[in-house]
């Protein structure tokens, strides 16, 4: 099976900028990836919005599949052709300007049927709390080594006391001196 690739060479955008949209993107599926980038108030996220729909047709299209099986599965952002300007400064010199662009290369791929199934299964409920034997309720009542139950273990704070005195000594010796 050949790759469904779309490519946008020469975007007049810093890659660094276009990065930040990309990374947002990676990896979800067309559906919720256009959603995202409709929304998004990144310049760059309309140039990778027309990238992704030419993707999406060149798959359904060239290769027929279907929309819902589709993921973004590689994109990538490279740096293109700097164009390099200058300004004039002080006392006759030139400061540069580099004008940088990007090359933007999407690859979708298509989820199998087996993995879109699970993505959408709910966890299974969690076992209620209530004992239902004898055993359990004598385990429920047993305290640890300590001697305290686990509920009043949570009550006392991390290190008891002792951190306590700690943290006091802690707070005096940290306060600039008058």
């Amino acid at each position: 099976m050949s790759a469904i690739v779309a490519k946008l060479n020469h975007f007049r955008m810093s890659p660094r900028k276009v990065r930040l949209v990309a990374d947002l993107v990676r990896g979800k599926d067309v559906d919720d990836a256009e959603a995202q980038l409709e929304h998004m108030r990144k310049h760059a996220a309309l140039a990778i919005k027309k990238l992704l729909r030419s993707a999406i047709a060149n798959a359904e299209h060239n290769f027929q599949k279907t929309r819902s099986a589709l993921f973004i599965q590689t994109l990538t952002v490279d740096g293109g052709p700097t164009l390099k300007r200058f300004r004039a400064r002080a006392f006759g010199r030139a400061a540069d300007i580099h004008k940088r662009t990007s090359h933007i290369t999407l690859v979708l791929g298509e989820r199998s049927e087996a993995l879109r199934k699970k993505r959408f299964v709910l966890p299974e409920a969690k076992k209620s709390k209530e004992a239902t034997t004898l055993e359990d309720l004598s385990q429920e009542k047993k305290k640890p080594e300590t001697g305290f139950s686990p509920k009043e273990l949570r009550k006392e704070p991390r290190g008891g006391i002792q951190k306590k005195v700690a943290d006091m000594g802690r707070k005096f010796f940290r306060r600039k001196s008058v």
